[in-house]
């Protein structure tokens, strides 16, 4: 067994993170892709964070986790499939003003709401999936 992305995964100090752990005699890692808060394609709503961040980028650390994408060939076929793992900022604690649902959905709420918006806008605008029929995330 091995992982996708090793350390270059590591963004912050906290040793939570997103990865693939994954068989190697099975499947054959073809490429892989993250999303931090670097990335062009949602930094409006990076910006419109009232901290700034949403997954972090080298240098900071974000509330949710870094998101991969990754690209496997299962090694007795030509099957390809493409997964995404994510963490989203948890409910343990506050966010801050502006971002906790006192009505239910607990701290963070307004943190995890923007952290699906970036993955639904990474998925749909990024060139990295636009050749991908097999998405699962």
């Amino acid at each position: 067994y091995t992982t996708v992305g090793k350390d270059e995964l590591q963004i912050g100090t906290d040793a939570i993170r997103c990865d693939f752990m994954y068989d190697t005699n099975t499947l054959e890692l073809l490429e892989y892709k993250t999303l931090d808060d670097s990335n062009s394609l949602i930094t409006g709503l990076v910006s419109n964070q009232s901290d700034g961040v949403i997954f972090g980028k080298i240098g900071s650390a974000g509330k949710s986790r870094v998101p991969v994408a990754a690209t496997f060939k299962r090694k007795k076929s030509a099957d390809t499939f493409t997964a995404i793992v994510n963490h989203f900022k948890s409910k343990g604690s506050s966010c801050g003003s502006g971002d906790d649902d006192t009505q239910g959905a607990g701290p963070c709420n307004g943190k995890r709401l923007v952290t699906a918006k970036a993955l639904v806008l990474w998925i749909e605008s990024d060139a990295f999936f636009k050749s991908k029929n097999n998405v699962v995330i």
